[in-house]
Protein backbone atom coordinates (compact mmCIF):
# COMPACT_ATOMS: atom_id res chain seq x y z
CA UNK A 1 0.00 0.00 0.00
CA UNK A 2 1.13 3.41 -0.67
CA UNK A 3 -0.34 6.68 0.93
CA UNK A 4 -0.62 9.65 -1.13
CA UNK A 5 -1.54 13.15 -1.05
CA UNK A 6 -2.18 15.65 -3.34
CA UNK A 7 -1.58 19.78 -2.39
CA UNK A 8 -1.69 22.98 -3.95
CA UNK A 9 -4.13 26.24 -3.44
CA UNK A 10 -5.11 25.97 -7.18
CA UNK A 11 -7.96 23.68 -7.83
CA UNK A 12 -7.26 23.90 -11.85
CA UNK A 13 -3.43 23.11 -10.65
CA UNK A 14 -4.31 20.38 -8.39
CA UNK A 15 -6.59 18.47 -10.66
CA UNK A 16 -3.73 18.29 -12.75
CA UNK A 17 -1.43 16.85 -10.33
CA UNK A 18 -4.01 14.31 -9.31
CA UNK A 19 -4.56 13.29 -13.00
CA UNK A 20 -0.74 12.76 -13.70
CA UNK A 21 -0.52 10.77 -10.38
CA UNK A 22 -3.51 8.45 -11.44
CA UNK A 23 -2.03 8.03 -14.80
CA UNK A 24 0.97 6.98 -13.18
CA UNK A 25 -0.30 4.68 -10.67
CA UNK A 26 -2.94 3.22 -13.05
CA UNK A 27 -0.36 2.12 -15.41
CA UNK A 28 -2.56 1.63 -18.39
CA UNK A 29 -5.19 -0.13 -16.02
CA UNK A 30 -8.90 -0.22 -16.50
CA UNK A 31 -9.89 3.44 -14.38
CA UNK A 32 -13.57 2.32 -14.11
CA UNK A 33 -12.32 -0.67 -12.43
CA UNK A 34 -9.37 0.46 -10.54
CA UNK A 35 -10.55 3.54 -9.06
CA UNK A 36 -12.79 4.59 -5.88
CA UNK A 37 -13.48 7.91 -5.96
CA UNK A 38 -15.02 9.49 -2.65
CA UNK A 39 -15.77 13.12 -1.99
CA UNK A 40 -16.25 14.12 1.86
CA UNK A 41 -18.87 16.64 2.66
CA UNK A 42 -18.24 19.95 4.39
CA UNK A 43 -19.59 20.37 7.99
CA UNK A 44 -22.03 23.09 6.51
CA UNK A 45 -23.09 20.31 3.80
CA UNK A 46 -26.55 18.07 3.30
CA UNK A 47 -25.80 14.80 5.70
CA UNK A 48 -23.07 16.50 8.08
CA UNK A 49 -21.12 13.92 10.54
CA UNK A 50 -23.31 11.04 9.45
CA UNK A 51 -22.76 11.82 5.69
CA UNK A 52 -18.96 12.48 6.68
CA UNK A 53 -18.60 8.85 8.64
CA UNK A 54 -20.11 7.19 5.62
CA UNK A 55 -17.83 8.43 2.83
CA UNK A 56 -15.13 7.33 5.71
CA UNK A 57 -16.65 4.04 5.98
CA UNK A 58 -17.14 3.07 1.94
CA UNK A 59 -13.41 4.67 1.61
CA UNK A 60 -12.08 2.58 4.38
CA UNK A 61 -14.19 -0.39 3.03
CA UNK A 62 -12.95 0.09 -0.72
CA UNK A 63 -9.22 0.02 0.51
CA UNK A 64 -9.71 -2.98 2.37
CA UNK A 65 -11.16 -4.94 -1.07
CA UNK A 66 -8.80 -6.61 -2.94
CA UNK A 67 -9.14 -5.31 -6.30
CA UNK A 68 -11.06 -6.43 -9.37
CA UNK A 69 -10.01 -7.68 -13.04
CA UNK A 70 -6.79 -4.71 -12.47
CA UNK A 71 -3.19 -5.23 -10.50
CA UNK A 72 -4.30 -2.70 -7.59
CA UNK A 73 -6.73 -0.65 -6.68
CA UNK A 74 -7.10 3.16 -6.27
CA UNK A 75 -9.18 5.20 -3.78
CA UNK A 76 -9.00 8.54 -4.10
CA UNK A 77 -10.84 10.63 -1.23
CA UNK A 78 -11.28 14.36 -1.43
CA UNK A 79 -11.53 17.41 0.67
CA UNK A 80 -10.46 15.19 3.69
CA UNK A 81 -9.56 18.54 5.24
CA UNK A 82 -13.55 18.45 6.67
CA UNK A 83 -12.76 15.64 8.67
CA UNK A 84 -12.41 15.74 12.66
CA UNK A 85 -10.13 13.59 14.59
CA UNK A 86 -12.54 11.75 15.57
CA UNK A 87 -13.98 10.99 11.92
CA UNK A 88 -10.48 9.99 10.91
CA UNK A 89 -10.43 7.07 13.07
CA UNK A 90 -11.25 4.60 10.81
CA UNK A 91 -8.25 5.75 8.20
CA UNK A 92 -5.72 5.51 10.87
CA UNK A 93 -6.74 2.27 11.88
CA UNK A 94 -6.74 1.10 8.04
CA UNK A 95 -3.34 2.59 7.90
CA UNK A 96 -2.19 0.31 10.82
CA UNK A 97 -2.46 -2.81 8.55
CA UNK A 98 -3.17 -1.76 4.88
CA UNK A 99 -3.57 -3.76 2.04
CA UNK A 100 -0.93 -3.89 -0.33
CA UNK A 101 -2.92 -3.75 -3.40
CA UNK A 102 -3.90 -0.57 -2.50
CA UNK A 103 -3.32 3.16 -3.28
CA UNK A 104 -4.85 5.61 -0.75
CA UNK A 105 -4.77 9.22 -2.41
CA UNK A 106 -6.02 11.88 0.01
CA UNK A 107 -6.68 14.94 -2.22
CA UNK A 108 -7.07 18.60 -0.49
CA UNK A 109 -9.16 21.15 -1.04
CA UNK A 110 -11.54 20.94 1.69
CA UNK A 111 -9.74 23.72 3.79
CA UNK A 112 -9.78 23.98 7.68
CA UNK A 113 -7.04 22.15 9.79
CA UNK A 114 -6.03 18.58 9.80
CA UNK A 115 -6.39 16.27 12.11
CA UNK A 116 -2.53 16.13 13.86
CA UNK A 117 -2.73 12.15 13.33
CA UNK A 118 -3.72 12.60 10.11
CA UNK A 119 -1.02 14.98 9.05
CA UNK A 120 1.49 12.80 10.71
CA UNK A 121 0.28 9.85 8.77
CA UNK A 122 0.83 11.87 5.45
CA UNK A 123 4.17 13.12 6.57
CA UNK A 124 4.88 9.17 6.00
CA UNK A 125 3.05 8.96 2.70
CA UNK A 126 4.15 10.89 -0.94
CA UNK A 127 3.14 14.31 -0.96
CA UNK A 128 2.58 15.88 -4.78
CA UNK A 129 0.95 18.83 -6.33
CA UNK A 130 2.10 22.07 -8.57
CA UNK A 131 6.06 22.67 -8.83
CA UNK A 132 5.01 26.28 -8.51
CA UNK A 133 1.32 28.25 -8.15
CA UNK A 134 3.10 31.45 -9.31
CA UNK A 135 1.42 32.24 -12.72
CA UNK A 136 4.78 33.32 -14.50
CA UNK A 137 6.54 30.14 -13.55
CA UNK A 138 3.29 28.08 -14.89
CA UNK A 139 3.74 30.04 -17.65
CA UNK A 140 6.89 29.29 -18.69
CA UNK A 141 6.59 25.55 -17.42
CA UNK A 142 3.35 25.20 -20.05
CA UNK A 143 5.22 27.36 -22.60
CA UNK A 144 8.05 25.02 -23.14
CA UNK A 145 6.08 21.82 -22.76
CA UNK A 146 4.21 23.05 -25.56
CA UNK A 147 7.02 24.26 -27.96
CA UNK A 148 5.80 27.74 -28.05
CA UNK A 149 7.80 31.14 -26.55
CA UNK A 150 6.48 34.29 -25.32
CA UNK A 151 8.64 37.69 -25.73
CA UNK A 152 9.18 39.57 -22.39
CA UNK A 153 6.06 41.98 -23.17
CA UNK A 154 3.83 39.13 -24.05
CA UNK A 155 4.57 37.00 -21.10
CA UNK A 156 4.19 40.55 -18.89
CA UNK A 157 0.66 40.83 -20.19
CA UNK A 158 -0.62 37.25 -19.69
CA UNK A 159 0.89 37.68 -16.29
CA UNK A 160 -1.08 40.59 -15.26
CA UNK A 161 -4.10 39.89 -16.56
CA UNK A 162 -4.34 36.62 -15.28
CA UNK A 163 -3.18 37.58 -11.82
CA UNK A 164 -3.59 34.68 -9.98
CA UNK A 165 -5.19 32.70 -11.56
CA UNK A 166 -2.21 30.44 -12.85
CA UNK A 167 -4.85 27.71 -13.00
CA UNK A 168 -6.04 29.58 -16.18
CA UNK A 169 -2.67 29.43 -17.97
CA UNK A 170 -2.48 26.02 -19.22
CA UNK A 171 -5.56 26.86 -21.65
CA UNK A 172 -4.16 29.55 -23.16
CA UNK A 173 -0.86 28.04 -24.05
CA UNK A 174 -3.03 25.04 -25.29
CA UNK A 175 -5.28 27.84 -27.36
CA UNK A 176 -1.74 29.63 -28.68
CA UNK A 177 0.03 26.51 -29.51
CA UNK A 178 -2.71 24.87 -31.67
CA UNK A 179 -2.75 28.43 -33.04
CA UNK A 180 0.63 29.53 -34.16
CA UNK A 181 2.11 25.63 -33.88
CA UNK A 182 4.91 24.31 -32.36
CA UNK A 183 8.30 26.93 -32.35
CA UNK A 184 6.57 30.09 -32.57
CA UNK A 185 7.45 32.59 -30.53
CA UNK A 186 4.54 34.88 -29.82
CA UNK A 187 4.41 38.86 -29.23
CA UNK A 188 2.02 40.88 -27.17
CA UNK A 189 -0.58 41.39 -30.25
CA UNK A 190 -0.48 37.58 -30.66
CA UNK A 191 -1.74 36.77 -27.04
CA UNK A 192 -3.63 39.77 -26.33
CA UNK A 193 -7.01 38.20 -28.70
CA UNK A 194 -6.81 35.09 -26.60
CA UNK A 195 -6.72 36.41 -22.68
CA UNK A 196 -10.25 36.56 -21.93
CA UNK A 197 -11.81 37.95 -18.81
CA UNK A 198 -9.24 39.68 -16.30
CA UNK A 199 -8.01 37.53 -13.42
CA UNK A 200 -8.19 37.87 -9.78
CA UNK A 201 -5.13 39.82 -7.86
CA UNK A 202 -4.43 39.75 -4.22
CA UNK A 203 -5.46 43.14 -2.14
CA UNK A 204 -2.22 44.62 -1.70
CA UNK A 205 -1.50 45.17 -5.70
CA UNK A 206 -3.93 48.26 -4.49
CA UNK A 207 -2.17 49.29 -1.88
CA UNK A 208 1.11 49.40 -3.81
CA UNK A 209 -0.99 51.31 -6.57
CA UNK A 210 -1.56 54.45 -4.31
CA UNK A 211 1.54 54.19 -2.84
CA UNK A 212 2.95 54.54 -6.21
CA UNK A 213 0.51 57.35 -7.28
CA UNK A 214 -0.65 55.60 -10.27
CA UNK A 215 -4.72 56.45 -9.98
CA UNK A 216 -5.22 54.53 -13.38
CA UNK A 217 -3.82 51.21 -12.21
CA UNK A 218 -5.07 51.59 -8.58
CA UNK A 219 -8.64 52.23 -10.18
CA UNK A 220 -8.02 48.95 -12.44
CA UNK A 221 -7.67 47.22 -9.16
CA UNK A 222 -10.09 47.77 -7.35
CA UNK A 223 -12.88 47.25 -10.38
CA UNK A 224 -11.00 43.92 -9.88
CA UNK A 225 -10.91 42.99 -6.88
CA UNK A 226 -14.54 44.33 -6.56
CA UNK A 227 -15.96 42.18 -9.45
CA UNK A 228 -13.33 39.43 -10.55
CA UNK A 229 -14.00 36.19 -8.93
CA UNK A 230 -11.22 33.21 -9.21
CA UNK A 231 -11.15 29.98 -7.66
CA UNK A 232 -8.11 32.04 -5.17
CA UNK A 233 -11.32 35.04 -4.74
CA UNK A 234 -14.76 32.37 -4.88
CA UNK A 235 -16.26 35.50 -4.07
CA UNK A 236 -16.05 39.57 -5.20
CA UNK A 237 -14.70 41.75 -2.16
CA UNK A 238 -17.31 43.29 -0.30
CA UNK A 239 -16.53 47.74 -0.90
CA UNK A 240 -15.79 47.29 2.87
CA UNK A 241 -13.19 44.92 2.65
Amino acid sequence: MSLYAVKGTDPVLRSRALAELLDELLAGEDRSLAVEDLTVPGKGDDGGADGREAVVAAAVGAAQSPPFMTARRIVVLRDYEHLTTDEVAPILTYLADPLDTTDLVLVAGGGGRVAKALTDAIKQGCTVGPESEQTLDVLAQSSEAAGISLTGPAARLVTDHLGEDAGRVGALVDVLASTFGSGARLDVDDVEPYLGEAGSVPAYTLTNAIEQGDTAGALTILHRLLTVTSPRQPKPMHPLQ
